[in-house]
């Protein structure tokens, strides 16, 4: 029996590091790891931050105003102009493909035409497609029911399908006879009572 369980203890060990293993793989590996990631939280940070250009590094001098100039910079995080200029950067692309793709939008728009037609001495004005067709105020219909045939066709098949779910219709066999597809019941009765 307890060789059951140190058995089972162990599998279980076994699992849980293979589980830990792919959950630090798939922390590793993301789709966005080779873009620049801005941390909003960069300023609770504990510690101090590391400057990004080498001239406070370790000269063996005294520590003098520049020194001071650059700590402050850390300190209060001027140095991440780059990051900001990047960012700032890719806002104005993202603006500037928006406005690009109204002006296109615009200049292959068909403008309206004005109701005020010029016409010259001795031509009549062209009739417009609403006044050739004379449909008036008639509202807008579909395909189907434009056609009376498809229409009343649609219908029957509308009956028909509600009318199975009452009572038995016949179909059309494509072979020979295969035998009850859904199985004999023996407490269904699907007889017509004619009557008297």
């Amino acid at each position: 029996m307890e060789d059951k369980l140190a058995k089972k203890k162990s599998i279980r060990d076994y699992v849980a590091k293979i589980d830990s293993k792919q959950l630090k793989m798939a922390a590793k590996y993301h789709g966005d790891s080779d873009l620049p990631y801005r941390d909003n939280n960069k300023y609770s940070k504990t510690g101090v931050r590391q400057p990004l250009d080498n001239s406070a590094d370790l000269d063996g001098a005294d520590w003098d105003a520049e020194d001071n100039k650059t700590a402050s910079a850390v300190r209060n995080g001027t140095n991440d102009d780059d990051e900001d200029n990047y960012y700032e950067e890719v806002a104005g692309s993202k603006a500037a493909k928006k406005e690009a793709k109204l002006a296109e939008y615009e200049a292959g728009r068909v403008p309206i035409v004005d109701g005020d037609f010029k016409v010259e001495d001795g031509h009549k004005r062209l009739a417009s497609y609403q006044i050739l067709k004379n449909k008036g105020l008639t509202p807008h219909r579909r395909k189907t029911v434009r056609n009376t045939r498809v229409k009343h066709r649609n219908k029957f098949e509308k009956q028909v399908k509600k009318l199975s779910s009452v009572k038995q219709i016949v179909k059309e066999q494509h072979s020979g006879y295969g035998g009850e597809s859904t199985g004999i019941k023996t407490n269904v009765a699907r007889s017509v009572k004619l009557s008297q």
